[in-house]
């Protein structure tokens, strides 16, 4: 009997502790599951945050930055000085400095549970850029580099004068626990002779974009306005290259001269090949503007004629101030989304290429029916999958939305709205890993947000 009772506590000890570790274990997984697939703040409360960029680097882990003013959002002077429009007074001049901005830098390594306590990227406080779609980017080489572009501001004299937007270039070697000062990829800054101001600024040297190329060339891309005399007048797209992982880089060099809208973002792709691919929204001689691809097969030194998303001209005086996004996959198909009111209606729309950016098929509208719907991203599974993020406004308050492409971009799946706390959630960034996990950042009321989205399904 004494052997039968210990026999039965040894089994009823041995299922406890079988549950116990089956419960432990279902904790455990919860706890790392939890925190990516819910929103989560990653810039603190108070301030205003925005403009982010999300990009997962080779080793896996995800890095964000994003620009946040330096004074309580109750305090600050906000001016939004980024479009040249012909309308523009010329004595913008004694307007208000604007407050200062900073530029943050975080990071993963356990798949978006946690992250880095922020660091500051620019040397010099307060003069990065803060404007919505003008937006500082990343790139990561496979030494484990982080590269970091941005708008930075520049006063021509002291006090509430005529302002110049230089790109500054900054890179960390330890896994963004810091970052290296700041340096100027434009040539001309010690230029005290700009002649057009319009809006608060005499020239500006953003809207950039950056990439490693297979070779590990480091290419960042700007638009360029100091030639730019009148609010009509069309600007120049610059670029640099560093072959040493950032430590030096090459001279500016112009690539297109004129023709090119002063303040919609560049995006750049880099195929499996070695193709890149460079976007930008062009300026007709009629007055419509109009987003563009070119293609490079030698590593950036020549490009091709750059082929339009769509054939239909937007009339519009003025830059709209609104980005395009590029994705390829790894037999080299192109996808971009963009914001066009060639299309009718006027609104995001979603465009693919099967022979190498030379033509692009019909343009997908994203949302019909949807009051507005913008600041369309767009991503590539490594199984081939394309999802595309955007913001809409349905009812009152802006909101994020999905599609899924399982067919090489030709047709969209169902519009799926994405989960985001109250409040008005915009202007997504969006990043997919090697295994197909999905991270997500955007820019809820005055705070940059995170979560991860649910696997893209396999493609048909």
């Amino acid at each position: 009997m004494k052997r039968v009772m210990i026999s039965l506590l040894a089994a009823a000890l041995l299922l406890w502790v079988r549950v116990e570790m089956a419960a432990s274990a279902r904790n455990d997984n919860d706890a790392k599951a939890a925190p990516v697939a819910e929103a989560r703040a990653l810039s603190p409360a108070g301030y205003k945050s925005q403009s982010q960029d999300v990009v997962v680097a080779p080793d896996g882990s995800i890095n964000l930055v994003w620009i946040q003013g330096t004074t309580p959002v109750a305090q600050a002077v906000e001016h939004d000085h980024s479009q040249h429009s012909p309308g523009a007074a010329a004595g913008a001049a004694a307007m208000p400095k604007p407050s200062g901005n900073d530029l943050y830098f975080t990071r993963s390594n356990d798949g978006g549970r946690t992250f880095s306590k922020p660091v500051r990227v620019n040397d010099v406080a307060g003069i990065a850029r803060g404007v919505n779609s003008n937006t500082p980017k990343l790139a990561i080489s496979k030494s484990g580099a982080i590269h970091v572009v941005y708008a930075a501001n520049r006063y021509l004299n002291p006090g509430d004068k005529p302002q110049v937007m230089d790109l500054h270039y900054s890179r960390s070697t330890d896994r963004g626990a810091s970052f290296e000062a700041a340096r100027p990829l434009n040539n001309d800054t010690d230029r005290q002779d700009y002649g057009f101001v319009t809006m608060g600024n005499a020239a500006s040297h953003a809207f950039t974009s950056i990439a490693v190329a297979l070779d590990g060339t480091l290419h960042a891309f700007w638009i360029d306005t100091r030639y730019m005399k009148s609010g009509n007048d069309a600007n120049a797209l610059y670029t640099v290259t560093s072959r040493d992982d950032g430590k030096t880089f090459s001279r500016e060099r112009e690539l297109f001269r004129d023709g090119i809208c002063a303040c919609c973002q560049t995006d750049i792709a880099v195929a499996a090949n070695g193709a890149m691919y460079l976007s930008w929204r062009h300026v007709y001689g009629n007055g419509a503007r109009e987003t563009i691809v070119a293609k490079s097969a030698d590593n950036g030194k020549t490009w091709t004629a750059p082929a339009r998303l769509t054939p239909k001209d937007w009339i519009i005086e003025a830059c709209p101030h609104k980005p395009g996004s590029l994705a390829l996959d790894k037999q080299g198909r192109i996808f971009a989304a963009w914001y066009t009111e060639a299309e009718k209606p006027g609104g995001a729309y979603f465009t693919m290429s099967a022979d190498g950016g030379k033509t692009f098929a019909a343009p997908q509208p994203l949302h019909l029916g949807a009051k507005l719907w913008d600041h369309a991203q767009v991503a590539v599974a490594n199984d081939g999958s394309v999802r595309v993020v955007w913001d809409a406004k349905v009812g009152e308050d802006r909101k994020l939305f999905t599609r899924v492409s399982t067919d090489h971009g030709k047709t969209l799946g169902a519009i799926t709205e994405i989960e985001t706390p109250a409040g008005n959630a915009a202007f997504p960034s969006i990043a997919i890993t090697a295994n197909g996990a999905i991270y997500l950042s955007w820019q809820q009321d005055n705070q940059v947000m995170f979560r991860a989205l649910p696997t893209l399904v396999a493609q048909k």
